[in-house]
């Protein structure tokens, strides 16, 4: 290793100088004493040999300057100290000042129980709570205290530069007593404070206590409030490698514990509350682990899952060592492994108790020296980490060199590999010995980049003696030249240069062997498959490709860091996320990371497994008349692999790697287990999960992974998921655990443990183990996951024991059974669907690039030159814009400017005008205007481009769609440009215009507001009608065979609601005008700002034998879209909508009452009174509506309409039943179900059904057959009681049931004989409402000020009292 080791003496309070820190108040009983200041004139006074604490670092970190010799004195030299072996000095912040006063504010006052508190009577608690002094310094500590001088053990920056923080170790952010946790928290976030304005990055907590385990999730909220507390200051949590058990006690660290079993067992303990931690913090970046070796190291499978996590510091105490023969202190071989396998990470040191003497010899330097010494010996880097070094967890976008030219420091690091161009060499060595001696074999290396392969194959041909024509084909520009440079001085004749895609490459002669070197990380994920397929019709039927196969493989990892990376885990505050997406792979050179699967298990899987393959050539692809594949599905893989997870963990993602069978058996790998020699060309990839996936121990992990393409050979992407099963026999049988149960961060079940049992004592989980019946003895620890599943056996193992069969053998079959049987405990979410990342296409769909100019205005030319800069590409750039003067000038200017200094790049203008509304002879000069029908052209044009099409052909598409839109809008009114005044209303509230154009243009007619319907027709006629020559801009035929596209787009200011009629009644018309429509776009794609209005654009789709074909056109708006103002296109075809009134609604059955009759007194006059209510509901309607629209939300007077003329309704079809006044109040509530919508149509519907049970039981009550005054009295008190019972509304709260109450009560108390009053006392009720504050209803939301202001009554009781106002005229 060649970076030095960082490494920190680790120093305790007790050892911190008296002097580095003064009383715990902070104030000096003595007189100041004279020092010298620091020389800064401003800063606080400094002695010239520095503070205490600064001497103590001093000397921690430099030996003192030997004295000089006498002739060295006469020089002037004074001697010069060097650094000791230490780099760092680690010590606690604070000291036990601190910890005094805040054990005397918080642990009392902290601790004291609800019951203490509520002993005393408030008064005398007030009292007492206020005159207590510990109680008011702890209340002026929490609302933002800090430390005194005496406090803490650092008070100056200037001591700073050199030291680790470690928070206070009594600090119990898991303390069981609540008021200790907050406490303590308020406490790490002073001392972080603190920290940070030291300058201080990094400070370590203490550990969370296993005995307080059921706090975890509270330890680990109170990090990240912490956290949350300052942007910048790193937190890491000092975590036990393992719990120390009671058969561990007398054992050293990374020693076998006396009469410790041979079988491996899973400490996963204190790794399961880190998990714990980091998960609740959201994998905070700034959140480590400093891993503490103080007990028994667990084994080195359980040891590797901590490669995974984010490890900053190692805590190394002096009580680890071993002295060897000569009383030094060493370490054993174990931990000696441990630390090798670590110093990759650059992890601090931090050396403790050194100072304590734990060693005869050595002294306190001994311990720092014997870590130099190991990481000095550490293993070398192999040629790949070498090589590897900056790219560490390094996330790299795979390449795409189908699409993309690489670069030439890509391909000078490809040509460094010492071992893929032997193997390459190799093969084509052996595949030409293969062959006939006399006959010359033609080669093409296809892709041969700057020439490694040609150099290798020309190799190849002499060492076999054999003769060869060789063909190199590339397609990059910038390698070809290299290719030309070696062929001029190396390759002379025998070389044949090519400039072409290997797709589209057509030699006169075939290739017996065709070379290539397209594998990616993954194999295929470079699109070798595809690129392959392009060129095998070059080769001979009997010819061979290298590599003649490759296959990919995948195995579940553990990597906090590159987790953190992808999910973007905590930014600053303000700042944004800067992760990668999780939803597409990557390439890296993993480093702190942990494969979680094993070999073994119950199927026996392998540890990495096989995905899929692919082989080269392929004789069963069906093909064209081109000799390419008709389709790409050939190219489609799926893969369900099943992996051992032999220890808990938290699956991050997989890592793929691959192997290719190049000819015979010479191949290529990266297989971590069969990898063929340090080669440098390919690190893995790695596909991420965008949540991660806890894995229990013993547990399986499935993997689904797809290999996934769209059958146009546009892209190709993968998507992947994961699901994680405990099979049944793991459940019902729980796992032996160690030899105590303290080392256990698993729920706490309750007070017994295996320290406090008595001698002879059944533990509880060997009493679960004996009932079971054949438990995994020593299988390994509880997991939290596991031991509360075994808690609870699976239902489907149970059986019946008193079936008379031996209980052995009983159980023998249970568990068999069992293992066949799995539970599903977790899963992830699948990543990638549908290619949001794929590996072909340009762009995501739609433009890539947009030129804003100001409001109504064409940007400048210089705006338009950026963009095409930036944007441009050496395939051709085309712009399209709207037929305006100032934009075809301005993007015809820069064309031009375009072609004069980039003329190898080219450049086409496409200029779309779609507006029907002015005829061609008024617009004959400037043409017509460019609307929305330009969106059109974007997404067909771009949808061919992401195909890989030439400029030419994506240009001629877009002039074909350009003269097949014609859009016309129509408007309410103009729009408002910001920072302009309100200007005046263009149109009456009657009127609309049709024409509108997008830059608040007036439109070419003015017509009275009829229908939506009616305005359609006439809007479509402008686009459709071909019998005005000077209008017919789209060639229409009108014979039935029409086929257009329909977009409805929003000028700015119409509703969702709306725009969906506007719709149905653009395709009712169209189709009543016998014109097919195919696809239907509905949304905001191009606004006038605010402008209430909207346009139709058509696309008339082509006919038989024109350029192109409607399915082509439609193909293309088809494809997928990433741009968020592009709407949703359904790829089938748009239904018919039903014509007005021809669905048929069945009708409700109607309701008759359950009990005895009850007569009317008189039916006619019943229907004559409520036919004057409702009449007077639809009069008033106005005024409720404009009361509503002040004080609601403005529908109410429309609602109870609709009920009145529901219930006029009711009563002119004779749907009211004449005889039974129960059965007829069900009738009219029955009718304000179906007529009556919203809250007021629920509280009438169910005041209704009240009234109705009301009138049977009134009549019941007093013995009467007919609805006498009395009878309705009593049942309108049993209304309003059962409306009470759905509503919280009671008088007054300025809502109908104001008015209600107050009727009923008057009307109830004078038992029906005195409406008059009862009327007058609603009517009273309603005036009211005009000052009361809404408690209930929509008015509650509307401000008070202006509601008083507005003197409204409620629209509801104004509803009210004019039914009663109406019935009160039949009187």
């Amino acid at each position: 290793m060649s970076s030095r080791l960082q490494l920190a003496c680790h120093v305790s309070q007790d050892l911190i100088p008296p002097g580095a820190s003064g009383p715990a108040n902070g104030r000096s009983k003595t007189a100041p004493s004279a020092v010298v200041g620091s020389g800064s004139g401003y800063g606080p006074p400094l002695a010239p040999e520095g503070t205490p604490l600064s001497r103590l670092v001093a000397s921690t970190l430099y030996t003192s300057p030997a004295e000089p010799t006498p002739a060295e004195a006469a020089q002037g030299w004074t001697g010069t100290s060097s650094k000791t072996e230490y780099d760092l000095v680690c010590l606690p912040l604070t000291n036990h000042n601190w910890q005094d006063r805040w054990e005397r504010m918080c642990t009392i006052t902290s601790s004291a129980t609800e019951m203490e508190l509520s002993g005393m009577s408030s008064a005398a608690s007030a009292r007492d709570l206020g005159e207590d002094p510990t109680r008011r310094e702890a209340e002026s500590w929490r609302a933002g205290g800090g430390f005194g001088r005496g406090e803490v053990n650092v008070t100056r920056s200037e001591e700073a530069g050199s030291l680790l923080a470690m928070a206070a170790d009594w600090l119990e952010l898991d303390s069981p007593v609540e008021g200790i946790r907050f406490d303590s928290e308020l406490a790490l976030r002073q001392e972080i404070t603190y920290a940070s304005y030291l300058s201080i990055n990094t400070i370590i907590l203490p550990p969370p206590r296993q005995e307080n385990r059921e706090f975890l999730a509270d330890y680990a909220r109170a990090v990240n409030s912490a956290l949350a507390s300052s942007w910048h200051i790193h937190i890491s949590i000092r975590i036990p490698v393992a719990l120390q058990s009671m058969g561990h006690a007398g054992s050293r660290p990374g020693t076998p514990a006396p009469g410790a079993s041979s079988i491996e067992v899973d400490r996963c303990e204190t790794w399961e509350a880190w998990n714990t931690i980091r998960s609740l913090c959201n994998y905070s970046t700034r959140l480590s682990v400093t891993l503490d070796l103080t007990n028994q190291l667990p084994t080195s499978s359980s040891l590797s899952r901590w490669f995974a996590e984010p490890l900053q510091h190692v805590f190394l105490p002096c009580t680890a060592f071993i002295p060897n023969a000569k009383g030094y202190p060493v370490l054993s071989r174990t931990v000696q492994a441990f630390l090798k396998s670590i110093f990759k990470f650059n992890p601090t040191i931090i050396i403790s108790g050194a100072h304590k003497g734990h060693h005869a010899a050595g002294g306190p330097l001994a311990y720092a020296q014997y870590v130099r010494y190991l990481h000095r010996k550490a293993a070398p880097l192999d040629p790949v980490e070498q090589y590897a070094q900056g790219y560490m967890d390094h996330l790299q976008t795979p390449l795409q060199p189908l699409m993309d030219n690489l670069e030439g420091e890509t391909y000078e690091g490809f040509e460094k590999d010492p071992i893929k161009y032997r193997q390459y060499e190799e093969a084509v060595y052996r595949a030409l010995c293969d062959r006939p001696e006399k006959l010359p074999v033609t080669i093409f290396v296809v892709g041969a980049g700057r020439g490694p392969l040609v150099a290798g194959c020309l190799r190849a041909a002499e060492r076999s003696g054999r003769i060869v024509k060789l063909t190199a084909v590339e397609k990059n520009p910038s390698a070809f030249v290299v290719l030309q440079e070696r062929e001029a001085l190396e390759w002379g004749n025998s070389v044949k240069l090519v400039y072409s895609d290997m797709r589209s490459f057509n030699p006169s002669e075939k290739a017996d062997i065709i070379v290539s070197e397209l594998l990616g990380s993954f194999g295929d994920n470079e699109l070798s498959p595809e690129c392959l397929d392009g060129v095998m019709r070059c080769l001979k039927p009997t010819g061979i490709s290298i590599p003649s196969s490759y296959s990919s493989y995948l195995a579940p990892i553990s990597s906090s860091k590159l987790h953190a990376e992808v999910s973007g885990s905590s930014p600053p505050p303000g700042a944004s996320a800067d992760g990668k997406p999780a939803e597409q792979p990557y390439v890296v050179m993993f480093s702190a990371f942990h494969t979680l699967s094993a070999s073994g298990g119950r199927l026996g899987s392998e540890k990495i497994q096989e995905c899929w393959g692919f082989d080269h050539p392929r004789p069963d692809v069906l093909i064209d008349s081109t000799g390419l594949p008709l389709t790409n599905h050939h190219n489609a893989r799926s893969a369900h692999l099943t992996f051992h997870i032999p220890r808990a963990g938290v699956c991050h993602g997989f890592a793929g790697y691959f192997e290719a069978v190049l000819y015979g058996d010479v191949g290529l790998s990266i297989h971590p287990e069969r990898m063929a020699g340090d080669m440098l060309s390919w690190f893995p990839i790695f596909f991420p999960l965008i949540e991660p996936l806890y894995l229990p121990a013993h547990s399986e992990l499935d993997v689904q992974m797809w290999r996934m393409t769209d059958g146009q050979k546009r892209k190709v992407w993968f998507e992947w998921c994961a699901s994680s099963f405990l099979s049944a026999s793991s459940l019902a049988f729980a796992p032996s655990p160690p030899s105590s149960s303290a080392g256990s961060f698993a729920p706490n079940r309750g007070p017994v443990s295996a320290d406090t049992l008595s001698p002879g004592t059944t533990p509880p989980w060997e009493a679960r183990r004996s009932v079971g019946g054949g438990g995994r003895e020593n299988a390994g620890n509880f997991s939290p996951l596991v031991d509360a599943f075994a808690s609870a056996p699976s239902p489907r193992l149970s059986h019946d024991r008193d079936s008379g069969r031996m209980h052995g053998v009983e159980e023998e079959e249970d568990l068999a059974k069992a293992a066949q049987t799995r539970i599903l405990v977790g899963y992830s979410k699948l990543v990638n669907p549908g290619g949001r990342t794929s590996f072909l296409g340009l762009g995501q769909g739609l433009l890539t690039a947009a030129i804003c100019g100001n409001v109504f205005a064409s940007p400048n030319v210089g705006q338009i030159r950026k963009a095409i800069d930036l944007v441009g590409s050496k395939k051709g750039t085309l712009a399209v814009v709207m037929r305006y003067t100032g934009d075809v000038l301005l993007f015809g200017l820069a064309k031009e400017q375009h072609a004069v200094t980039n003329p190898d790049k080219p450049f086409r203008l496409t200029v779309v005008g779609d507006d029907c509304a002015v005829p061609r002879k008024q617009g004959s000069l400037v043409g017509r205007r460019g609307l929305a029908g330009t969106v059109i052209v974007y997404k067909i044009a771009s949808a061919l481009a992401q195909e890989l099409a030439d400029i030419d052909d994506v240009y001629a598409m877009s002039e074909y769609v350009a003269t097949r839109v014609g859009t016309i809008g129509a408007g309410l009114d103009h729009c408002h440009i910001p920072g302009t005044g309100p200007g005046e209303g263009h149109l009456g509230a009657d009127e609309v215009e049709i024409g509108m154009g997008i830059h608040n243009e007036s439109g070419i007619v003015k017509e009275k507001l009829t229908s939506s319907k009616e305005l359609i027709k006439k809007m479509l006629a402008y686009v459709t009608d071909t019998s005005d020559s000077d209008r017919a801009f789209l060639p229409f035929k009108h014979d039935g065979k029409d086929e257009v596209a329909l977009l409805v787009n929003n000028l700015g200011g119409m509703s969702e609601l709306e725009l969906t009629s506007i719709t149905n009644d653009a395709v009712s018309t169209l189709l009543e005008g016998k014109i097919v429509v195919r696809r239907i776009i509905v949304g905001t794609v191009m606004t006038s700002l605010n402008l209430p209005g909207f346009s139709l654009t058509l696309l008339l789709l082509p006919r038989a034998g024109e350029a192109y074909t409607s399915t082509r056109i439609l193909e293309l708006l088809d494809a997928p879209a990433s741009s968020p103002g592009w709407p949703f296109v359904g790829k089938g075809e748009p239904g018919v909508p039903e014509a007005p009134g021809s669905s048929k609604v069945e009708e409700p059955v109607a309701i008759k009452s359950g009990g005895a009759p009850i007569a009317h007194v008189d039916f006619a006059f019943f229907e004559k009174a409520l036919t004057s209510a409702c009449e007077a509901v639809i009069k008033a309607e106005p005024e409720i509506t404009r009361c509503d629209t002040i004080a609601g939300d403005g529908d109410c007077g429309l609602t109870l309409q609709a009920g009145a003329e529901g219930v006029l309704g009711a009563f002119k079809s004779g749907k009211v039943d004449k005889k039974d006044v129960v059965t007829a109040v069900l009738n009219l509530a029955q009718s304000v179900e179906k007529t009556m919508d919203g809250t007021s149509g629920a509280l009438y519907s169910i005041w209704s059904n009240g009234l109705a049970q009301g009138l049977t039981k009134a009549a019941k009550n007093q013995s009467s057959q007919t609805a006498t005054a009395s009878v309705w009295a009593e049942a309108l008190t049993h209304a309003l009681e059962t409306l009470f019972t759905y509503t919280a509304a009671r008088r007054p709260s300025r809502t109908l049931v104001d008015p209600l109450h107050a009727f009923t009560v008057s009307f109830a108390a004078s038992k029906g004989t005195d409406f008059a009053a009862a009327l007058k006392e609603a009517q009273t009720a309603t005036e009211e409402c005009k000052d009361l504050i809404a408690k209930a209803g929509r008015a509650a939301y509307v401000g008070r000020e202006e509601l008083q202001k507005a003197q409204v009554p409620d629209p509801g009781a104004l509803g009210v009292c004019e039914i009663l106002q109406g019935i009160q005229a039949t009187l």
